[in-house]
C-alpha cells in the first residue's frame, strides 16, 4: 500500500496497491479504527494496470483526535478474498 499523499482527515488522498505476484481479480480497502466506530470507510479500487489499484479516498474526523488508523485491504484471487491489515497515522 502506498499513499501519493499524507493521509489527512476529510481531504482527500490516493492510495495505490501493488498486487505484483498474482493477478488480483478485485481489490478493496476499508479504514478502521480499533475500538471506535468511525462509520463505512471502504473504497474499491480501479486497476490502472496488470498488477496496479488506485482509489481516490477521504477519511472522517475523529471526535477524540485519534488518527490511529488500520488499512484493512481485501484481494479477491482464485475465487478466494485474502485479508492483509495494515495500520497507519
Amino acid at each position: 500500500m502506498h499513499f501519493r499523499q499524507p493521509p489527512s482527515a476529510l481531504t482527500p488522498f490516493d492510495v495505490e496497491v501493488i498486487t505484483q505476484g498474482f493477478e488480483a481479480v478485485e481489490v478493496g480497502i476499508t479504514f478502521i479504527m480499533k475500538g471506535m466506530d468511525m462509520g463505512v470507510n471502504a473504497f474499491n479500487l480501479d486497476q490502472q494496470s496488470m498488477d496496479s489499484w488506485q482509489a481516490r479516498v477521504i477519511l472522517p474526523v475523529c471526535s477524540l483526535g485519534r488518527n490511529d488508523w488500520i488499512a484493512e485491504i481485501r484481494f479477491l484471487y482464485r475465487d478466494k478474498v485474502f485479508r492483509l491489515d495494515l495500520p497507519f497515522g
